[in-house]
C-alpha cells in the first residue's frame, strides 16, 4: 500500500515537473522563453553595465537555458513537491507533530529563499563588479561565458541559502537535547568569531564589505534562533534563565 502511494505521488511530481519545464522553455517560443527572460534578468541585474557574455560553442546557450529552466521548475514546484512529501509522512506523526513539521517545512523554505535573495541583492552585484574590475585593471579583457556565469551564480545562491537555515539548526539541536539555551547564550563570543571566519571564506570578493554584511545577517539569525529555541526548551531551563 505504501509503495503504491509512493509510486502515485512520484508520478504526479514527474508529470507536474515535465509540464512546468515545458512551459518555462517554450512559452511564448523557444527563442523568447521564460527561461531566457530570467537568464537575461539575472545577467542584467548582476553584471556591470556594458558587460556581455560570450559562448564558445553552439550548444552552450541551449544547455545553460535548459539548466535555468530546471532551476525555475524546482522553484515553482517546490510548494507542491513539499506538500507531496508532507502528505506522505504526515500520517506517521501525531496531529501536534504534524503542525510542527509543517511549520518547519515552511520556515526552512522561507529562510533558504531569504538567503538567496540576500545574495542576489546585496552580495553578488558588488562582488562581481569588484572581481571583474580587478581583471580589467590588470590589463585583461573580460570574456565570461554563459555556462561559467550561470554556474557561479547558482553556486553562490545555494551557498548563501544554506547558512540562513541557522535558526532551524539551533531549534533541532535544542529539541534533541544536544545543547540548551544557556549553553548557546554562553557560547556567543565563539559563535560570532566562527561566523566572521565562515563569512570570510564563502564571500567571493576579497574586500571586507561582503564579509561584514553576511556576518551581520548570520549574527541576527543566530539571535533569532535563540528566540525560536524557547519553543523547544524545557520549562526547567527557561526558569533557570529567568532566574539569572
Amino acid at each position: 500500500e505504501h509503495l503504491e502511494e509512493v509510486r502515485i505521488r512520484l508520478l504526479h511530481c514527474l508529470i507536474a515537473s515535465f509540464l512546468v519545464l515545458a512551459v518555462v522553455l517554450m512559452i511564448p517560443s523557444f527563442n523568447h522563453s521564460i527561461s531566457i527572460w530570467v537568464f537575461r534578468w539575472l545577467s542584467a541585474g548582476l553584471l556591470p553595465p556594458g558587460t556581455r557574455l560570450v559562448f564558445l560553442d553552439a550548444f552552450e546557450p541551449a544547455w545553460v537555458i535548459l539548466k535555468v529552466g530546471l532551476a525555475l521548475t524546482s522553484v515553482i514546484l517546490s510548494p507542491y513537491l513539499l506538500y507531496q512529501v508532507f502528505a506522505f509522512v504526515a500520517p506517521a506523526f501525531a496531529q501536534e507533530s504534524q503542525k510542527t513539521l509543517a511549520l518547519v517545512v515552511v520556515a526552512g523554505t522561507g529562510l533558504f529563499m531569504l538567503g538567496m535573495l540576500f545574495a542576489y541583492t546585496l552580495i553578488l552585484p558588488s562582488s562581481l563588479s569588484i572581481l571583474l574590475g580587478i581583471g580589467v585593471s590588470a590589463g585583461g579583457v573580460m570574456q565570461l561565458t554563459f555556462d561559467r556565469f550561470y554556474t557561479f551564480i547558482l553556486t553562490m545562491l545555494l551557498v548563501f541559502g544554506i547558512p540562513f537555515e541557522l535558526p532551524l539548526v539551533l531549534g533541532f539541536l535544542v529539541r534533541l537535547g544536544i545543547v540548551n539555551l544557556i549553553q548557546l547564550r554562553a557560547s556567543r563570543r565563539f559563535v560570532y568569531l566562527g561566523i566572521v571566519v565562515f563569512s570570510g571564506v564563502i564571500t567571493p570578493d576579497p574586500t571586507p564589505f561582503s564579509q561584514i554584511l553576511l556576518s551581520a545577517a548570520l549574527v541576527g539569525l543566530y539571535e533569532l534562533g535563540l528566540l525560536a529555541c524557547l519553543l523547544f526548551e524545557s520549562p526547567k531551563t527557561v526558569g533557570e534563565m529567568q532566574a539569572r
